[in-house]
């Protein structure tokens, strides 16, 4: 009788047992396995290797040659799982004992050596088992190699600790340490390739004792990888009945089943069997990992960090990291990727600096730290909102996890450090004053910067501010600073700061005798409020026209500078626009009893402008003249040329010709320009203004260097000095 066919006998008996709790069942098959053994049913007998294929590897071996040697030995061994009836290891044990005895090839010796550790550690076919020799085999096989078997998804193995847990696993009882060397020594007996029937007797012996969830997972395992072999020669099941072990053991609380099923999720590409990271989250919150070594925890940490991502997957990846430290290479080699990976990230985290950095570069920590990296390395530019902000960031959980206690303790310092950073760069009173409402307000700043209060107090002292007008200049500064992109916004900003001044008590109001009376420099409530808003209202126009808007910009906003809540300042601004800014501007002059009015103003998106004269007459205005002209800078040489362009009236209508015209030059460190007509621009000189006869040629501002300047002064001598171009009709 095979013992495949009385592995079926007792499967069959296991079946018909199935009501009955598992622990008795195994007791019960354990009993009948030893009684079967005993009447000599199941005992392994000696079988027939089928040699004819090798005939020429036995003649070489005959003769000597080793490798043929250890390929017949190989031959009457047999793999562990194949049947008992091909499996001669009397053979066996010959062939591998010439092969141990050589002294050709090392390497080869050292396997025989093996070999006869694993048949005489067995026994059987031909052979008894014989500890004491398999033992002396073994000594020597580790003397010259490493026998480990390294994982990445459950304990690893070491042949060196076989005997020690040999010994162990032979006492009774479910003492977890006796439990532990069992099944130890059962994996030895299957995963070495010894030994499947003896490996499942251990596992029996565990159950016997009680029930244990990861030796009926690895029984149950062996069976179906044996019965795979046996029926299909594969040495895997497929992935689905793999999956539905795993599944049922999980369920099962087997440990490792639970790490295999981590291992394999991080492994496969099918979407049916893939954790999620919740799921994978949830699996590890079932095994209490404080209790495992560090080699299962690194193993559980690198699979759980596979499934995640973000926070959670760096914060685990620290974990790898950790544990890998405490562990040899070899048995963290299969981490080594997410080893790798921690390191990276982890260089570039050693500054708080470098973790915002980080955390702008790797997508999935976006927006855990919001804020601008540019203004941080300038300390803010002095301003404090945005370091009370960053505060707040720092305080987060999850950058104190992300980062680890060490490297959160140094983060904490070098902000610190950047506060005494952004109160240096603090120059303007505004905010100098918030850092010190902020200091008074927060109990961290204060607790840490009191002596930074007094050199507050005496920067302040120096820029003249002190307890009775900060509040006044406190809000010309915020004013001053404010970005008003709308009227409307600039309206709402108004509208607040004009009742907050209604509210406020006057400081010069009448005061009882006994109060001194305020310092007379200090501005009382209605001078404040006049002062700021119209300060307010002329930041408010600037900001939302500009400073030198084009002539369709000052048109859009025409009707709103002039509306009522503007006033005063809006008229004047409007008035500043279209008469002396920069793309808009006007001037006269007098040219003996008649009085010349001109106004310039540029064509948007060109470097064209319009010029318009009108003569003024017994207080008649005329229109003199209406042409265009340009400036062009050379930067280089510093000189500005304008021309103005001849134009005559012909038909109720101003024809112009380019090439005629008044070209004026105009160089930086001369006191007068030059002036050049062209073509017909010559005969219109008239030399009789009634001023000096350089006086045409001066420079209206010798100071000022710039394209406004130099067409007014151009505009001037063409008024003067070329006035017969003009439509002089008032006579």
């Amino acid at each position: 009788m095979s013992y495949f066919c009385l592995e079926l006998v007792l499967f069959r008996i296991y079946m018909y047992l199935f009501p009955i709790p598992i622990y008795m069942k195994a007791n019960i098959l354990l009993l009948l396995f030893t009684l079967l053994i005993s009447l000599n049913v199941v005992a392994q007998k000696k079988g027939k290797p089928d040699l004819k294929p090798y005939k020429d590897e036995m003649k070489r071996a005959k003769k000597g040659d080793v490798q043929a040697m250890m390929k017949i030995a190989d031959v009457c061994k047999a793999e562990m799982m194949q049947h008992d009836e091909i499996k001669d290891y009397k053979k066996a044990v010959e062939w591998y004992i010439k092969v141990a005895n050589q002294n050709s090839n090392t390497d080869l010796q050292t396997l025989a050596k093996f070999r006869l550790f694993q048949l005489y550690v067995s026994g059987g076919y031909g052979i008894g088992q014989d500890i004491n020799l398999a033992k002396n085999y073994l000594e020597q096989v580790l003397s010259q190699t490493d026998l480990r078997m390294i994982y990445d998804d459950k304990p690893n193995l070491d042949l060196k600790n076989f005997f020690e847990n040999y010994l162990k696993a032979q006492e009774s009882g479910n003492d977890p340490k006796i439990i532990e060397a069992k099944i130890y020594v059962a994996r030895c007996y299957f995963e070495y390739e010894i030994s499947h029937t003896i490996a499942l007797q251990w596992l029996a012996k565990v159950i016997v004792e009680g029930e244990n969830p990861d030796a009926s997972f690895l029984e149950e395992k062996w069976r179906t990888l044996f019965s795979v072999y046996r029926y299909s020669g594969e040495k895997e099941m497929t992935k689905n009945r793999l999956f539905d072990l795993l599944e049922k053991y999980v369920q099962k609380n087997s440990l490792l089943a639970k790490v295999e099923r981590l291992a394999e999720s991080g492994k496969t590409s099918l979407a049916n069997y893939k954790y999620t990271a919740q799921a994978a989250n949830q699996l590890v919150e079932t095994i209490n990992t404080s209790t495992l070594t560090p080699e299962m925890r690194l193993k559980i940490y690198y699979w759980l960090q596979k499934h995640e991502k973000g926070i959670p997957h760096y914060v685990t990846l620290r974990k790898v990291a950790i544990g890998a430290g405490n562990l040899d290479s070899l048995t963290t080699n299969f981490a080594k990727d997410a080893i790798e990976e921690f390191r990276t990230f982890h260089s570039k985290i050693q500054t708080f600096e470098g973790f915002m950095l980080a955390c702008n570069e790797y997508p999935s920590l976006k927006g855990l730290v919001n804020t601008n990296i540019d203004l941080y390395k300038v300390h803010f530019e002095g301003n404090v909102q945005p370091l009370i902000a960053l505060y707040k960031e720092l305080q987060k959980p999850e950058i104190k996890e992300l980062a680890g206690e060490i490297l959160y303790t140094k983060y904490n310092k070098e902000f610190m450090n950047k506060v005494t950073q952004v109160i240096d760069a603090a120059e303007t009173p505004r905010k100098l004053l918030d850092i010190q409402k902020e200091i008074d307000a927060n109990a961290w700043l204060k607790a840490e910067y009191t002596l930074q209060q007094q050199k507050i107090a005496k920067r302040l002292e120096s820029m003249g501010i002190d307890s009775t007008n900060k509040e006044f200049l406190y809000e010309m500064a915020t004013i001053e600073e404010t970005k008003f992109r709308t009227f409307e916004q600039g309206r709402y900003f108004l509208s607040s700061l004009e009742k907050k001044y209604n509210d406020m008590p006057n400081n010069r109001t009448k005061k009882k005798t006994n109060t001194p009376t305020p310092p007379t420099n200090i501005p009382n409530r209605e001078e404040m409020k006049a002062r700021l808003i119209s300060l307010t209202r002329n930041k408010i126009i600037t900001d939302v026209v500009g400073e030198n808007p084009n002539r369709e910009q000052i048109q859009r906003h025409r009707q709103t500078l002039l509306e009522t809540w503007l006033q005063p300042e809006g008229m004047s601004k409007y008035f500043y626009y279209t008469s002396d800014s920069k793309f808009w501007f006007s001037g006269e002059i007098k040219r003996h009893n008649v009085l010349y009015f001109y106004e310039v103003v540029k064509v948007t998106g060109t470097d064209t402008y319009t010029l318009i004269i009108k003569s003024v007459v017994n207080n008649n205005s005329y229109l003199a003249y209406s042409s265009t002209l340009k400036a062009n800078l050379d930067a280089k040489n510093e000189v500005i040329t304008v021309s103005i362009y001849y134009a005559r009236y012909k038909g109720y209508q101003w024809l112009r010709n380019e090439g005629d015209a008044l070209r004026v030059i105009y160089e930086k460190n001369a006191p007068t320009i030059t002036c050049q007509p062209i073509g017909a621009v010559s005969q219109f000189e008239d030399k009789n203004h009634g001023y000096s006869a350089d006086f045409p040629f001066k420079k209206l501002n010798v100071r000022e260097f710039s394209e406004k300047a130099a067409i007014k002064t151009a505009v001037q001598c063409f008024i003067l000095q070329y006035n017969r171009a003009l439509l002089n009709n008032y006579n």
